[in-house]
């Protein structure tokens, strides 16, 4: 017999309210390319269901979405948080399905990494699958069905950390050296220093952190 299918479909989630940055962040841009469509890029060989705000709608629908976007799903409350998003998101992805959740924050996920990690799933039996960099945990994070299950029901103010964590499950790692899967763009100064990067002017250890915050905890 041979064994199920282990697809995966991609959860993108950008409908968070930038409250660190002081205005909508994801239609900033970065080297002509908003962060929304640097993300979009970044999940362009899987199908995408993308959770939005009311600005990151508009933007979205403005400019059209890319082919592999599947689903739009408005998320109404983005003060409920980045579980309550990922929840939306979960429960419009096609069923029996992993999901593989993305911060459209982070300007530097290529699709290579988010399709090197997908193919790992895909090729083993973990249930659990995400990159690292220098030993620190990076995205995306593929959840297989039954930690999808789990999402599915996280309560609100859960982050994907203690989902990606949770005891007992069977968790493989990808280890890159990249540190643009690490960077998040949570504050104007973020915002500068990620320009600079893709300008050449300035560089990104691989270590390096945006604050002391969890980006796992906070949404786009």
């Amino acid at each position: 017999m041979q064994p199920p299918a282990r697809d995966v479909a991609i959860v993108l989630l950008a409908a968070g309210r930038a409250l660190r940055m002081g205005r909508p962040k994801l239609a900033e841009t970065i080297e002509g390319r908003t962060l929304l469509e640097r993300a979009l890029d970044a999940c362009r060989h899987h199908p995408t269901v993308v959770v939005v705000g009311a600005e990151s709608e508009g933007s979205l629908r403005r400019s059209g979405p890319p082919a592999h976007v599947t689903t739009i799903v408005r998320q109404p409350a983005p003060e409920r948080g980045l579980a309550s998003s990922a929840r939306l998101g979960a429960c419009a992805a096609p069923r029996g399905v992993a999901l593989a959740v993305i911060l459209a924050d982070r300007p530097f996920l290529t699709c290579e990494v988010v399709d090197r990690v997908i193919e790992r799933y895909r090729g083993g039996e973990a249930e659990i699958v995400y990159p690292v960099v220098g030993g620190i945990p990076a995205h995306p994070v593929v959840f297989g069905p039954s930690m999808r299950a789990r999402l599915e029901q996280a309560p609100d103010g859960e982050s994907l950390r203690e989902l990606r964590d949770a005891p007992g499950a069977a968790v493989a790692r990808v280890e890159l050296d990249d540190a643009g899967a690490l960077f998040d763009v949570d504050t104007q100064e973020d915002l500068a220093r990620a320009r600079r990067w893709a300008a050449g002017t300035a560089g990104i250890v691989p270590g390096q952190r945006n604050g002391e915050h969890d980006p796992s905890r906070s949404e786009t």
